[in-house]
């Protein structure tokens, strides 16, 4: 074909990725998840209890429900059920161009680890026939498999049956486990998230039980569990680097989720420090534990840390090394939803863009220009009549530090 008969196509717009949010939570409806469960733990514990199943949360919960009232779908049903009503408070009133969606259902269960695997690979299945297939036209949603960290062969083989699925984004589990989680139990699970690229995210939960027990006993009160699920990451951080997993496992790489991210410098200097003088005991751990954290480990956002003095938190930013190790999650539709619009004013100009995307992108792999698609139109009607929407705006008035400032 000849120039001058060639037909010149025009290239498709694109978007300029903004925002990737690494927490969203939909919700996975029991009832749909029936027909995936494997023999003989449908008829014998699913079907049958199929009001009980799920019923092992944390004993301790907030005083009325642990989602917005707003993200309640105009047609009822829990928050997060609805792939339409979730995809316009996210994609096109949120604005966020990439979500990485976390099933917090069925909850996990330790004492019964093949029930958790059966279960587990159930939403697996029904997870990518719906949200990742037919409510993802757009692209834009990344789905975390969930697998048994106590069943580690089952959770292997469930890993490598997601490899390399398009938008499988992360294998998830949870840190409230009886056993720290960088001893070798757990390397197969390791091994195969490795030989597959996929980061593994821990998530909390909370846990009933012996699940909350803390350093000093027991909580009494939703909002002491809440303020201790740092406490997990931290015990798990430390096993995870001193036990020598990202050394045995060099391509592996994690991301803590919705444990906040001001208690990580801190800890990160005393593990160095008991490094430097005690790392003749360490040979599991030859390097600096914040080298293999720089290299492998990644923190979210939510929930953001308000201090007295605002620019204080620009502070800890620095001192974790946010613009690398630090990423954008809004917890969403749960009550302490931080949304991108509330979040930007109290990163910093020097830090905002790098932590609302950058860092994600590198450290997914994904497209930082993505095709433009019917929600970005959507999202300019929005622009232009914000009064629509259907997200309170309570906490998304204009911050009232730093907004436009820096240090």
């Amino acid at each position: 074909m000849t120039t001058s008969t060639a037909v010149r196509q025009e290239a498709a717009p694109t978007v300029q990725v903004g925002v990737v949010d690494c927490d969203v939570h939909p919700i996975a409806p029991l009832a749909q998840l029936a027909p995936y469960v494997a023999e003989p733990y449908r008829t014998r514990h699913f079907m049958k209890h199929l009001e009980e199943i799920d019923q092992n949360a944390s004993l301790y919960t907030p005083p009325a429900t642990t989602t917005r009232d707003d993200s309640i779908p105009p047609s009822g049903g829990a928050p997060g059920s609805d792939s339409e009503f979730l995809r316009r408070q996210v994609l096109v009133e949120a604005g966020v161009d990439y979500a990485f969606l976390i099933f917090l259902q069925p909850k996990t269960k330790f004492y019964n680890p093949e029930l958790d695997s059966a279960l587990f690979a159930a939403h697996n299945e029904w997870m990518a026939g719906t949200w990742l297939g037919e409510h993802n036209g757009h692209g834009r949603y990344r789905g975390s498999i969930r697998v048994s960290a106590h069943d580690p062969l089952a959770a292997a083989r469930e890993i490598d049956r997601w490899s390399g699925h398009p938008y499988v984004g992360q294998v998830y589990i949870v840190p409230e486990d009886p056993s720290p989680l960088g001893q070798p139990q757990f390397h197969p699970i390791y091994a195969a998230a490795e030989r597959a690229g996929l980061p593994i995210a821990m998530h909390v939960t909370g846990r009933p039980g012996m699940y909350n027990l803390t350093p000093a006993g027991f909580a009494a009160y939703h909002m002491e569990t809440f303020a201790q699920w740092p406490q997990y990451f931290m015990a798990n951080l430390t096993s995870l680097l001193f036990e020598g997993v990202f050394e045995k496992f060099p391509g592996l790489k994690m991301v803590m989720v919705e444990g906040g991210f001001t208690w990580a410098a801190p800890i990160l200097w005393r593990l160095d420090k008991i490094w430097e003088r005690l790392g003749g005991e360490l040979t599991e751990c030859p390097r600096r534990p914040s080298d293999y954290v720089r290299e492998s480990i990644r923190f979210t956002t939510q929930p953001i840390e308000e201090p007295q003095n605002p620019m204080d938190l620009l502070k800890v930013m620095d001192w974790l090394d946010a613009t690398r190790l630090l990423m954008f999650s809004s917890d969403y539709p749960h009550y302490d939803f931080d949304s991108p619009a509330w979040a930007k004013g109290r990163l910093g100009r020097q830090r905002r863009e790098r932590i609302l995307a950058g860092n994600a992108l590198d450290f997914y792999g994904l497209p930082a220009v993505r095709p433009r698609d019917a929600n970005d139109d959507e999202r300019d009607r929005f622009l232009a009549n914000p009064l629509s929407g259907t997200i309170s705006l309570v906490r998304d008035t204009k911050p009232r530090y730093f907004a436009e400032q820096e240090d």
